[in-house]
């Protein structure tokens, strides 16, 4: 193609994903109370609900869903730069018992990038 301008272009389509880790963390402690208000404390004492694990297998093996980007491509010759943001969605809820939720993966994303051609002068 030409050389020295700027392109628009869209693309999207389909994805897969396999789990390889999933640990969890939490820290925090509480008071214990007697009603939901939270009027009538049992005691005076405190508890601690700090934890840390792996929870790889109270979740999904795999996943899929789309994906789409829209961004910009100057051409320069056998180099290119690009920028680009876009996003995807999973369609598979992450938790395999609801009982601990509900959560699908997705991600706004943004990139910016250089891409050299490696068959510069075969024009096709």
């Amino acid at each position: 193609g030409r050389s020295g301008h700027w392109k628009f272009y869209v693309d999207g389509g389909v994805f897969g994903g396999l789990l390889m880790t999933a640990k969890a963390s939490a820290s925090g402690s509480s008071k214990v109370y007697l009603d939901k208000q939270e009027t009538r404390p049992l005691g005076s004492f405190i508890v601690k609900f700090d934890s840390a694990g792996d929870i790889k297998n109270q979740l999904q093996k795999g996943n899929f869903g789309i994906e789409g980007n829209l961004g910009f491509i100057y051409q320069m010759n056998s180099l290119s730069v690009f920028t680009e943001a876009g996003g995807n969605y999973g369609f598979i809820d992450l938790q395999k018992n609801s009982l601990n939720g509900i959560n699908h993966t997705g991600a706004l994303i943004f990139r910016v990038g250089l891409m050299v051609n490696l068959k510069h002068g075969s024009e096709h």
